[in-house]
């Protein structure tokens, strides 16, 4: 492919990059970035899905209470396998932290054995368990409240629920108290929270306090660091008589920086994509150039080949220019195959190649038919002398030493024979037959004297 061609390649390929980039960026700059509608939208599904995952675990935490009310009015109040049962329930339940049963409410048995429950404890005189303990009593229902010191720095969650011994009364008496302490951050991790942080999300889990303010809020779990959300989604959820809340809200903003920075990188790649079309067109048509110009050369010499050769000489043909043909061949090569092998042969062949070249001038173009079988052809008049002349200085640098393998050498010999056009030819056929017959007369003079065993055989 000639420089100008690919200087054209690379020049329309700049073009189509710098165009579509353009082009792409003015759309790009059109493009409306996904609302923040949208994006809340989309934040306020994720946050309703895992709050209905989180809504039931509580449930089922809460509904350990149950069990024992259940249990405790079965045993008309008392209270069997106590350490059995809950041993059973941590197993199904990993978060669980501890079981707590107060009749009247003072804390007699708790699971697991030295846990974080007093002894003896009465939750109607302790400062912290009091308020709750007396609400739970009051009103009858399960009371939350965390987050509360698990032991160890451990944070988790409370519930408090009053136990009702149905004794045939119109209303159940008051029996006391069980309680259950569980470790929400690990609930929340066993409900895979931390795929919200991996997809962009912050997320905090808190109750309101008594009046609702943000400032009461209770935080439970909190992915960001600080307390409180930028503008968050929220999802509310009640248990226990208590209102849950999942906050979501994205780390970069409702409407993110990266959104038009993905479209930006997309037009950029579309740019760059079609540049690399406009490239890649330019290659195979430049490499289509290149095999059909390898197609004209002889593989092992590297210089032109019989189809470049009858090429040229259509040229010649159909311009009615003068030119003259100089046929070469080398005198015994076949002893050099047989004996050294077509390695040693190959050498020679390329070896003599090269020195043709440099016997002749750039203009006269050089060929190998195959074999030891090669030409020339010398453009524009030229005299028979001339040929004569080239004729010895092709002897002259081809008929040196040249070492064909390794401690051998041998010196090659040529019989040349040239024709001119139009003095000897009609056309090409004719002034390539006359040259072809005037190198293997040649041939057979310089065989008659030195014997077919001499020449380029002879090492």
């Amino acid at each position: 492919m000639s420089i100008y061609h690919s200087k054209t390649k690379h020049a329309l390929t700049l073009l189509v990059l710098v165009i579509s980039f353009c082009v792409s960026s003015f759309y790009v700059s059109r493009m409306n970035s996904s609302t923040s509608e949208d994006s809340r939208n989309r934040a306020q599904l994720l946050a309703q899905s895992y709050a209905i995952r989180l809504d039931n675990e509580l449930r089922s935490y809460s509904g350990v209470n149950l069990i024992w009310q259940a249990l405790i009015n079965r045993h008309s109040g008392f209270v069997y396998n106590f350490d059995r049962i809950c041993h059973n329930l941590a197993e199904d339940m990993p978060e669980l932290s501890s079981i707590a049963i107060a009749p009247e409410g003072v804390v007699t048995y708790h699971y697991p054995q030295g846990g974080n429950h007093n002894w003896r404890l009465n939750l109607f005189n302790d400062a912290t368990e009091a308020p709750k303990a007396r609400m739970a009593r009051d009103q009858r229902r399960q009371v939350s409240d965390g987050p509360v010191d698990l032991g160890g720095g451990v944070q988790g969650m409370e519930l408090l629920c009053p136990i009702l011994l149905d004794t045939g009364k119109r209303k159940p008496d008051f029996w006391g108290l069980s309680q259950i302490r569980f470790k929400l951050a690990d609930l929340v991790k066993a409900l895979n929270f931390s795929d919200l942080d991996k997809a962009g999300y912050y997320y905090q889990i808190w109750i309101d306090g008594p009046t609702g303010a943000p400032e009461e809020r209770r935080y439970i779990v909190s992915s960001a660091s600080g307390v409180g959300l930028t503008d968050p989604v929220v999802t509310d959820f009640t248990i226990t008589a208590s209102k849950w809340h999942l906050g979501v809200a994205p780390k970069t903003g409702w409407v993110p920086p990266h959104d038009y920075i993905a479209e930006l990188f997309s037009v950029t790649v579309l740019s760059l994509l079609l540049a690399g079309l406009t490239f890649l067109f330019f290659s195979i048509q430049e490499r289509g150039e290149r095999l059909s110009y390898l197609s004209y050369l002889d593989k092992l010499t590297g210089i032109y080949n019989l189809r470049k050769y009858l090429e040229v000489l259509r040229g010649y043909d159909s311009r009615k220019d003068s030119y003259g043909i100089m046929f070469i061949d080398l005198n015994g090569f076949k002893q050099i195959n047989d004996t050294h092998g077509h390695s040693a042969g190959d050498v020679l062949l390329r070896t003599v190649a090269d020195r043709m070249q440099n016997a002749v001038k750039s203009t006269d173009i050089c060929f190998r038919f195959g074999g030891d079988e090669f030409a020339i052809i010398v453009g524009g008049e030229t005299p028979s002398d001339a040929l004569e002349k080239i004729t010895e200085r092709l002897k002259s640098h081809i008929e040196q030493p040249v070492a064909i393998s390794q401690g051998v050498s041998t010196v090659p010999s040529i019989s040349v024979g040239y024709a001119r056009y139009p003095q000897d030819g009609s056309c090409s056929r004719e002034v390539t037959n006359a040259a072809d017959n005037m190198m293997y007369e040649n041939k057979r003079a310089y065989h008659a004297v030195h014997g077919q065993g001499r020449g380029a055989g002879h090492a």
